[in-house]
């Protein structure tokens, strides 16, 4: 008979630094059929292209078995090629990842060492404080309003001595504020990059939604030390955990060779994904 014992399991310093994710919690509350949450991004189920989806899926898995094996770490070729042209990048510095979340993970096990300076905006995305946490990240508080981070703010920061390794920013519809970075912050944001030698991360999953207004220019068009994240979770459907990153060229082989140490990639049954 095995000895049963109640002894508490010890665990690594890592998991003992994070908590339970909010948007994770907000899932089981959502799941109750009198419930209508307007708290979590999640698009209603009823758009979703099912049967598009069944029907390409059905065709692939008609016509190539292949479609079930083993792929390159950096993703499948023709979606790569078409974040790409999105994103006036090349292939080469496309990885496709399971979600935008695992990119983030991904960027922050490359990027930052136990005790590193991550600047991001109060409030915050919860996803990403999860990222960061788990990294042993200090984590340096930069106020927002409605114009979004105040860019102005970290500058006063790093004029005292700050010395942040990453600055994360969700530049259009923060979440959870909803704010859009202003144009003047962002070139502003740029320039501090390139002066200060840290990495910008982007994330976006909602810049396709705008409903008014003109889309204002990503980061990457002020400094070429921005990573951008991307989803299509917010635009077509969640289920599919298809992600991105658009990485400077001298950071993609780090990516990769993460991803390649965190998951094993393989090709979706409907082609054009290649997730964990």
């Amino acid at each position: 008979m095995p000895v049963q014992t109640s002894a508490a399991i010890p665990l690594a310093s890592a998991a003992a630094r994070i908590d339970s994710s909010a948007i994770r919690d907000l899932l089981h509350v959502i799941e109750r059929p009198d419930v209508i949450s307007l708290a979590g991004g999640l698009p209603a189920a009823e758009t979703f292209p099912a049967a598009e989806l069944a029907a390409m899926v059905a065709d692939i898995l008609g016509s190539d078995p292949g479609a079930l094996q083993y792929s390159t770490t950096e993703g499948f070729e023709p979606l790569r090629e078409w974040i790409g042209a999105r994103h006036g990048a090349g292939t080469e510095r496309v990885l496709v990842t399971h979600g935008s979340q695992q990119a983030l993970d991904v960027v922050a096990r490359a990027l930052v060492d136990p005790g590193d300076l991550v600047a991001l905006a109060d409030p915050g995305y919860v996803g990403a404080i999860q990222v960061f946490r788990l990294a042993a990240a200090q984590l340096m508080a930069i106020p927002s309003d409605a114009d979004g981070m105040q860019v102005g703010a970290l500058e006063q920061r790093l004029h005292a001595g700050a010395r942040p390794k990453l600055v994360y920013v969700v530049a259009n519809f923060n979440n959870p504020t909803g704010a859009t970075l202003a144009l003047e912050r962002r070139a502003a944001l740029g320039a501090l990059a390139d002066r200060y030698g840290f990495v910008v991360v982007e994330d976006d999953p909602y810049g396709d939604l705008r409903w008014e207004g003109v889309a204002l220019p990503p980061l990457a068009s002020f400094s070429d030390r921005v990573v951008t994240l991307g989803t299509v979770s917010k635009i077509l459907c969640p289920g599919l955990r298809i992600g991105y990153a658009v990485a400077p060229p001298a950071l993609v082989s780090s990516l990769v060779l993460v991803k390649q140490a965190t998951c094993t990639p393989r090709r979706s049954a409907s082609g054009p994904c290649t997730a964990c």
